[in-house]
């Protein structure tokens, strides 16, 4: 069993068939069923399907993880082994997209597979599906090619066909050393590796960790670009952020930027991704100017990520 800081992750069991036969359901019901195969919701189907997926609880030829929150399975997770590593698949109920729990236990069950010595994971989705799409890049995955797949037919029996993308992640044991981990914007489903992340700055600093209505305000300032927020992706490792707050300067009457939640995890430090996290969200905020405001103590790193150049005082209102 793992746990996660929201979700506990464990092997299906033959009771989750209620469970599963209702996320087949609501899943059949959205614009993005057509992209997978057709689910029998027959009751006694599901119970004979989800146990034989229960008799491999003990096997790593076949992988069938339920992913439960205050302990209701919302989806699942599987990875078959292949000759070079494995497949995976997954399923959530659309009543939990976008909160971030897929990402948050296909995250931890990577770690899992790192952990067994499985090096290479692979997956598929529709190109046209964009959240599915969207979950493997920010798991690290890259596609390594297309395909065309179809699994209906019209009513004139002709293959109704879509393109298909296969997608490739390398597990390695350690943090790569030879290269940056990948640098973009955080996307709003994204909120909960960040906030593994605030609680990790936030301990390392001796402040209490941010509540959930913190964090809540947080993920509502993001939905809405109040503020920006960027990190560095060691596959699904999220390795470092910053953010930047964006408001308009009539000095040089174009957009402005702050620069602020600025860490790297300690493991990561030294190899350049400070200087690549400030690079990145200078260059993909959009903004002309873009300031700090630091400790004394803190004035010899940002000049040395780039923050050169004085600005008279920086003043708070009490």
């Amino acid at each position: 069993m793992l746990r996660t800081e929201r979700l506990t992750v464990r092997r299906v069991r033959a009771g989750d068939g209620d469970a599963i036969r209702s996320i087949w359901a609501a899943v059949a019901k959205t614009p993005y069923a057509r992209f997978d195969r057709p689910n029998d919701t027959e009751k006694e189907a599901v119970a004979r399907r989800i146990a034989r997926w229960a008799s491999f609880a003990d096997s790593t030829e076949h992988m069938f993880f339920a992913v439960c929150l205050n302990g209701a399975v919302i989806g699942y997770v599987a990875f078959h082994q292949r000759e070079d590593g494995c497949e995976a698949g997954y399923c959530f109920h659309p009543d939990v997209w976008g909160k971030g729990y897929a990402r948050e236990s296909v995250s931890a069950l990577l770690e899992h597979l790192r952990a067994l010595g499985i090096r290479r994971v692979t997956a598929g989705t529709a190109l046209g599906n964009g959240p599915s799409v969207r979950l493997l890049n920010s798991l690290g995955f890259r596609m390594t090619g297309t395909e065309k797949v179809s699994f209906y037919r019209d009513e004139a029996g002709n293959d109704i066909v879509f393109d298909g993308g296969i997608w490739e992640l390398s597990l390695r044991d350690t943090p790569a050393r030879g290269g940056l981990p990948e640098c973009r914007r955080l996307l709003p489903s994204e909120i909960g590796p960040l906030r593994e992340l605030q609680r990790a700055y936030k301990s390392e600093i001796g402040e209490d960790a941010p509540s959930e209505s913190d964090m809540e305000a947080l993920a509502k300032a993001i939905a809405e670009e109040r503020i920006l927020f960027f990190g560095a992706w060691d596959g699904p490792v999220l390795a470092g952020c910053c953010s930047v707050t964006v408001g308009f300067s009539t000095f040089g009457y174009a957009p402005c930027g702050v620069f602020e939640d600025f860490y790297v995890r300690p493991a990561y430090r030294h190899r350049g991704i400070a200087r690549e996290l400030v690079k990145t969200a200078y260059r993909e905020s959009g903004v002309l100017s873009m300031t700090v405001g630091c400790a004394d103590c803190d004035e010899p790193m940002y000049r040395a990520l780039g923050f050169t150049v004085r600005l008279g005082n920086l003043l708070a209102l009490e």
